[in-house]
């Protein structure tokens, strides 16, 4: 009988053994030019991927989505590197190099991965004040209250208690309108004054309530809500299709679009033509988006 061919363990390493258990900074060390193309290309990749997938969610999003997907796809090129140089010390992957530097000629590899490192952390801070101006531009942040001339603080409220002495948050008056509406969390945790705000100002809601289509945005805090509804013409005995627009107050404790469903609440004048203000928003489809002048709806 001929002899029995061996059969090699395949958890036995095929290649020369280096170090048989390195430690973070042995394998940190032994990274080559392979290693850090694999974590600058998925880093590179990451950062845009994720601005784009924010931004198809909501402009809002975007810079944040972009910081963590760079952040996570960075830690996920730093971990596959990390595995390359762990396997090419422990023999499991081709290591010429490394038998050439550590056998032959007992030395340690070059590190050239502090440059990288500094340019990430770079990017990443500038990335970060990006984010906390464009925040404070939309209305979140420190420095959200300060947006006008003039100084900005509540009727009534007391700014220099010694109850808040020291503490991030200062006093800050809110109310319920009540009918069901829930008070939004921006309302009560943000920093905006709005006298017109029917949460945070000197407001009350009485008479009719109405749901609309968000029709145009461009005004400050002032938006335009179409609602459609049907005539019944008594010649014909037919019904025909009408709408009537209606400007309303935006508390800047919502964010809403074109195409949005805002619920309105009729509250004294606030402008030659403005007598509503908004109570609640159900926001519209992004993947749906409708053409708010051309489909009828009622509410």
């Amino acid at each position: 009988m001929s002899d029995a061919i061996p059969v090699r363990d395949p958890r036995e390493p095929r290649f020369p053994v280096i170090v048989k258990h390195p430690t973070f900074s042995d394998v940190k060390s032994n990274f080559n030019g392979s290693d850090y193309s694999r974590w600058l290309g998925i880093s590179a990749f990451s950062f845009p991927a994720g601005y784009v997938f924010g931004l198809k969610l909501h402009r809002h999003v975007a810079v944040p989505s972009m910081v963590v997907t760079g952040v996570l796809g960075s830690l996920g090129g730093f971990l596959w590197a990390f595995q390359n140089s762990s396997f090419r010390l422990q023999g499991y992957k081709a290591n010429p190099m490394e038998v050439k530097q550590y056998i032959t000629n007992k030395e340690e590899l070059a590190r050239p991965g502090m440059w990288f490192t500094g340019i990430i952390g770079a990017l990443g801070g500038a990335m970060l004040a990006y984010q906390n101006s464009s925040l404070r531009l939309q209305g979140f942040g420190r420095n959200d209250k300060e947006t006008e001339k003039a100084y900005q603080k509540q009727q009534g409220v007391f700014l220099a208690s010694k109850k808040f002495a020291g503490k991030k948050k200062g006093p800050r008056f809110y109310k319920e309108v009540g009918l069901g509406f829930k008070t939004p969390k921006s309302a009560i945790e943000g920093q905006y004054v709005d006298k017109k705000c029917p949460f945070t100002g000197n407001i009350s809601i009485r008479g009719r309530i109405l749901k609309g289509v968000v029709l145009s945005t461009k005004m400050k805090r002032t938006i335009i809500v179409r609602r459609d509804y049907l005539h019944f013409v008594k010649k014909y005995k037919r019904f025909e299709k009408r709408h009537k627009n209606v400007a309303a107050h935006l508390s800047p404790a919502f964010r809403v679009k074109e195409g949005d469903v805002v619920t309105i609440g009729q509250c004294r004048p606030l402008a030659k033509t403005v007598r509503f203000n908004v109570l609640e928003v159900e926001p519209a489809s992004e993947t749906k988006p409708i053409n708010v002048r051309k489909q009828f709806r009622q509410f």
